[in-house]
């Protein structure tokens, strides 16, 4: 005697045929992970890849010059660091001296406490918010106080006898003035049911600083920000 489970293939009818076949391919249609269709967006990796708003700001360079500093001598710059709707928040950049074992101090001040810097005869003199130590190869990587008229200086004093070759390369970064925004803001809600509002205030700047002067060279203004920013 042959003992078995009793169900054999070939005895199967033609119904069960057509009803594994069926389950079969459910199971391979809900087994299958399509590798095609929409693709969305994700914020973070956009992020990451360096999608800015238009409003986050902007980077303008500001020198690329050469200046000479006499033998106990400073030179000092004056910072485009307030434009119109526009403040500067970081200045990036290099200062580099020409010639063998010559070196140079830099230092950032706000434009008030340079002055005071620069007249203090005794007691605590005005502290820059950043100073270099001597060096021939120096990179700027610095935070700005925002909406500070800001100056930077080229400290020689220390060197009695030798001039100083100075090669500069400097950036400012711009974000727009929360208070001009908010400015901008309130005059788009006032146009209502009179159907106009104010027009825009002049905001040219007739009493920015020119920059300080070294022989012929001047400090050319930075350029204006992107329509959209970057």
């Amino acid at each position: 005697m042959r003992l078995g489970t009793g169900i054999h293939p070939r005895h199967w009818h033609v119904g069960a045929w057509l009803l594994a076949l069926g389950l079969l391919l459910l199971a391979l249609l809900l087994s299958h992970r399509p590798s095609g269709g929409l693709a969305y967006a994700d914020p973070a990796a956009e992020s990451e890849a360096g999608a800015t708003q238009p409003d986050s700001g902007y980077i303008a360079e500001i020198v690329d010059s050469t200046y000479t500093v006499g033998p106990a001598e400073f030179f000092a710059l004056d910072l485009p660091t307030i434009q119109p709707d526009w403040r500067a928040v970081h200045l990036f950049g290099t200062a580099s001296t020409k010639g063998k074992n010559k070196d140079i101090i830099v230092r950032l001040f706000k434009a008030k406490d340079y002055e005071h810097w620069l007249k203090q005869k005794s007691g605590v003199k005005a502290e820059p918010i950043w100073s270099s130590t001597k060096a021939r190869n120096m990179t700027l990587d610095q935070v700005l106080p925002p909406g500070e008229p800001i100056v930077l200086l080229l400290d020689n004093g220390y060197s009695m006898r030798t001039s100083k070759t100075v090669a500069l390369q400097l950036q400012l970064r711009y974000e727009r003035n929360p208070a001009e925004a908010a400015d901008t803001e309130s005059a788009s809600e006032g146009v209502g049911s009179e159907g106009m509002g104010k027009a825009p205030a002049d905001t040219t700047q007739d009493d920015m600083p020119p920059p300080r002067r070294n022989t012929e060279e001047e400090m050319p203004p930075p350029p204006p920000p992107p329509p959209a920013g970057y």
